[in-house]
């Protein structure tokens, strides 16, 4: 049975569901506020209604458990779905944006993070200063006064609707917020990459280092390969009497 006492402004209504496997008490509860226009006995009414209408949620399994905070729920996300669902080193750059994400929007409830929480965070990105890993030109000067690119931006985003995505999943909240936020549009932008002459130099250059340097060049330059499927190459990979190399694995580095 769901029970329910004053609380501040409003109500705390309370629906027990037994034990866990621990004896420990399972409790689920909500806070309601309600009309200040209520007549004692429309407030005694409403509270029973309240009382029973949370009763059924819980019941149902839609009780959304979202007073949890962020940074804590985050933890929880890295070793309940990352550690099992991610590679090794997409979950490294999680926890590096979770780094920021945390300091910004760690303290506030899930139920309570809304979109201008998370479109005054993207902007905070934008500043200058922000980027404490900004890469500096040939004079020494920091690039983009140490702004964190639209993309790397777009990214916090989409790091924080995964994580909300799997709240919604899991109970926690009703509804991802991030998907009414406005991360920043990333500019397109053409890929540089070598052409023939500038390949040609590469390789001349390559005359003088050591053999080590010279495959992994050479095997990148005429196989196309990516940097990961090259570090992930064994000698029982490549079949020197056929003229073969086979691709079967990756090696990623990560901090």
């Amino acid at each position: 049975m769901a029970s329910a006492r004053r609380k501040g402004r409003g109500y705390e209504i309370r629906v027990s569901m037994g034990c866990d496997m621990n004896g420990k008490k399972i409790v689920k509860y909500k806070t309601w506020v309600p009309d200040k226009n209520y007549t004692p006995k429309q407030l005694e009414k409403e509270v029973e209604r309240q009382k029973m209408l949370f009763e059924e949620e819980v019941k149902s399994g839609n009780c959304a458990n979202s007073n949890i905070k962020f940074e804590p729920y985050s933890k929880i996300w890295i070793k309940d779905y990352g550690e099992q669902n991610l590679a090794p080193k997409t979950l490294s750059r999680y926890c590096e944006y979770l780094k920021r994400i945390n300091k910004a929007i760690g303290h506030i409830k899930l139920k309570d993070l809304q979109p201008l929480h998370l479109n005054a965070f993207y902007r905070n990105l934008a500043e200058d200063g922000v980027n404490m890993k900004a890469k500096r030109d040939e004079k020494g000067n920091i690039i983009a006064n140490g702004r964190l690119s639209p993309k790397t931006i777009v990214e916090h985003h989409r790091v924080i609707s995964k994580l909300l995505s799997t709240a919604v999943k899991w109970n926690y909240i009703n509804d991802n917020v991030a998907k009414r936020a406005d991360p920043p549009k990333v500019p397109a932008r053409d890929i540089e990459f070598l052409d023939e002459n500038e390949t040609k130099e590469m390789l001349k250059a390559l005359n003088g280092e050591s053999i080590t340097y010279r495959t992994m060049i050479l095997l990148l330059v005429y196989t196309g390969m990516r940097r990961g499927e090259l570090f992930g190459l064994e000698w029982k990979d490549i079949d020197f009497k056929n003229g073969y190399l086979h691709i079967v694995r990756t090696s990623q580095y990560i901090r």
